[in-house]
């Protein structure tokens, strides 16, 4: 942030003689002195006219805006008479765009001069001009900083409706500026957030995702720090992209600008675990380009914020990576890719893996962009992959199934280098009596196998062996390896389908999914269109 040398503007009694002063004011919280932490600041005064009137100055020792519609300027000495009182006399300017004075009002007892303003742009800097009556010059009050405080509709996930609070301004950056309630005014890494987002998360995936938004006009993004009482570290409201009055039409309410929301509380009293603040941000820019009416293919939506802490951090997602190579999980059993289920974070894993794969098919890290524009579909994935390596999409799903098993360092048996798995997938002894469409499984078996014996007609399998060669007709040979099963039915809610039978043990017991695996963190974007996918999302963390 900017700091200002304090000043002081000298009005004289009828404001005919303006005179320059140099006092200096060092308030805070309203009454002055530069703060990012919603105090005021100190002025900086205009030249004099000349001209003769003997009356004792008053000195204007600060301006600050305690709240989005109001400006308060605090005088100093007695002001007997004539002070500007018409809206007129008065302008507020900034580069972001003029502000509207529509009321002035003076308060003798705490000397101060109240401007009632149309609603102010957040983490902008107004300079304030007192057009004095019979003097040709404009006076100059500049740099305070807009609303001190504001008041921001939030969601309360125990029933989704909207509730209002009313948040400090905590810090102002280039790209974000910060406000918190009072549960989350006290985060320990204010100064970090700021300059992460700017420097990180805001530059890299602008240039890489898409171009923010700023429907507000003030440039930046806004991050409301919150107490989320446990439901949620971090979430992004697609409303806010809306009119309040199109947002009402659903029932809801808009902020009508473009902010995040973080529970500071939840996250350590941190502002910025970068799986948080990288992933919400991704949706906000996801909005941008994708259907707000629609339902999001989930898969893409959340796997592509996965990919924004791979661009953010310039490494793998290690998280997501490590999750995904878990001994033990349901992955082992069998999770659909495309199926959504909220609340399961074995699935984002499994997302983010097949994007990063399908990124090192595509060129690299600078893909995500490519994958990110798509509109989500299967089929829209399938175009690029059929245009740049002339596969499906179920073949490249069931390519990047032999990768996480392969890790070959080039080629469609590996990443490229984009990720790096810590070891091979988990496997079961027998695979699943049946698969869902976009589901893939490893067996791990140490032998030759035969053709499984009614197996559905779109399920696939792949004989991987431990000397890496790659077996697509049977009998496939996956001695010292694993074999592949994946039902390539292209159709989102068909019937999952039987993977055949073999003569091989009963199956080992698998976890079902559950919620503990870090996705309590990130609900569903909240819309209207994802009102069923919210509902089983807090079902299935909270209980209700």
């Amino acid at each position: 942030m900017r700091t200002f040398a304090g000043f002081s503007l000298l009005l004289w009694v009828g404001l005919s003689t303006v005179a320059c002063g140099d006092d200096e004011s060092d308030g805070t919280g309203g009454t002055g002195g530069v703060s990012s932490g919603g105090g005021g600041s100190t002025a900086n005064g205009g030249e004099g006219g000349s001209g003769g009137n003997s009356s004792e100055p008053v000195a204007l020792t600060s301006v600050v805006a305690p709240t989005e519609f109001s400006v308060v300027l605090q005088l100093q000495g007695e002001f007997i008479a004539g002070h500007p009182q018409q809206p007129s006399m008065y302008a507020l300017t900034s580069l972001n765009g003029d502000l509207e004075v529509l009321s002035v009002s003076f308060d003798a007892a705490a000397n101060t001069i109240t401007l009632e303003t149309s609603k102010q742009k957040l983490g902008i800097e107004y300079t304030l001009t007192v057009k004095a009556p019979g003097n040709e010059l404009d006076f100059k009050f500049q740099a305070f900083l807009s609303a001190d405080t504001a008041t921001f509709w939030a969601v309360d996930f125990a029933d989704f409706s909207n509730y209002q609070v009313t948040a400090r301004r905590e810090r102002v950056g280039e790209h974000v500026v910060v406000y918190a309630t009072p549960e989350a005014e006290d985060a320990d890494d204010l100064d970090q957030t700021v300059a992460y987002f700017d420097e990180t998360i805001f530059p890299i995936e602008t240039a890489e995702l898409t171009a923010a938004p700023d429907r507000d006009g003030n440039g930046k993004v806004l991050l409301l720090g919150l107490n989320g009482n446990q439901y949620y570290g971090g979430y992004f409201s697609p409303v806010d992209s809306l009119t309040d009055a199109e947002a009402m039409q659903f029932g809801g309410h808009s902020n009508e600008m473009e902010m995040l929301y973080v529970s500071v509380p939840d996250n350590g009293n941190n502002y910025l675990p970068i799986q948080v603040v990288a992933h919400e941000f991704s949706h906000l820019l996801y909005n941008e380009t994708h259907d707000f009416s629609q339902t999001d293919w989930s898969w893409h939506n959340e796997g592509m914020a996965e990919c924004a802490v791979h661009l953010v951090t310039g490494m793998q997602n290690e998280y997501a990576t490590d999750t995904y190579f878990a001994p033990n999980t349901p992955l082992a059993a069998g999770q659909s890719l495309v199926q959504w289920e909220y609340a399961n974070y074995y699935q984002y894993a499994q997302a983010y893996m097949l994007l990063a794969y399908s990124a090192s098919r595509l060129g690299g890290i600078d893909s995500f962009g490519d994958l990110f524009a798509l509109q989500g579909s299967p089929a829209s994935l399938e175009a690029v992959f059929q245009a740049e390596f002339s596969r499906s999409f179920s073949e490249t799903q069931l390519d990047f199934l032999t990768a996480a098993w392969l890790d070959e360092p080039s080629g469609p048996y590996g990443f490229s280098g984009l990720v790096s798995p810590p070891n091979q997938p988990p496997t079961l002894p027998v695979i699943p009596g049946s698969l869902p469409p976009f589901t893939g499984v490893f067996m791990g078996v140490s032998q030759t196998m035969a053709s499984p014996v009614g197996a559905g007609p779109d399920v696939v399998h792949r004989g991987v062996s431990g000397a890496g060669s790659v077996d697509d007709v049977a009998p496939f040979d996956s001695s010292g390896g694993a074999l592949i099963a994946l039902n390539t039915d292209s159709t989102l809610n068909a019937t999952p389908q039987s993977t055949g039978t073999f003569s091989l043990a009963a199956a080992a017991s698998v976890a079902e999914a559950s919620a503990d695996a870090g996705l309590w963190l990130h609900p569903p974007p909240v819309k209207p269109a994802n009102r069923e996918q919210l509902l089983k999302w807090r079902k299935r963390v909270h209980g209700h």
